[in-house]
């Protein structure tokens, strides 16, 4: 990004220093109260913006937010947001701790050793949505600029 101009694109579309006047004006803030926040923005706090459809009163909670952690809780929603890589791990445990507490808990100790339990999560590995969207089952997912960003919503 430029020192004093704007030229992100999310989803195939690119915002520009237009976009910053309308969202100082939405929300009824100044130019550059909106700029010093979202010149330093990464991808996950792009993608969190449209997210919430660029609503520039969201911006103050998405300037603020540790989105390094696991969750982040935001517009009193509780969002993972992850790269793809990080998706992928993120799933990858969730099945490892599914096979845990349920698949051989249900397995008798003399057949463990006959159950494949990475052939089992292959199976069962085919919406990260399902199982890292406790909420509504849905993977969102945005491009910003050339990374791709999923939240979940839980």
């Amino acid at each position: 990004m430029k020192a004093n101009d704007l030229d992100i694109k999310i989803n195939y579309e690119t915002y520009t220093k237009a976009d910053v006047i309308d969202w100082a004006h939405n929300a009824d803030t100044t130019i550059k109260a909106i700029w010093e926040q979202i010149r330093d923005w990464d991808s996950k706090q792009w993608a969190v913006f449209a997210y919430f459809d660029f609503d520039a009163y969201m911006i103050d909670d998405i300037s603020d937010l540790d989105i390094d952690t696991d969750e982040v809780k935001i517009g009193g929603q509780y969002l993972r947001v992850l790269t793809d890589d990080e998706a992928d791990d993120a799933e990858d445990e969730y099945l490892d701790e599914y096979l845990e507490e349920s698949v051989y808990s249900q397995i008798p100790d003399h057949l463990r050793n006959y159950f494949d339990g990475e052939a089992w999560k292959d199976d069962n590995s085919c919406c990260r949505g399902e199982d890292l969207a406790h909420y509504d089952g849905q993977e969102r997912e945005y491009k910003v600029d050339d990374e791709l960003i999923y939240i979940y919503r839980n």
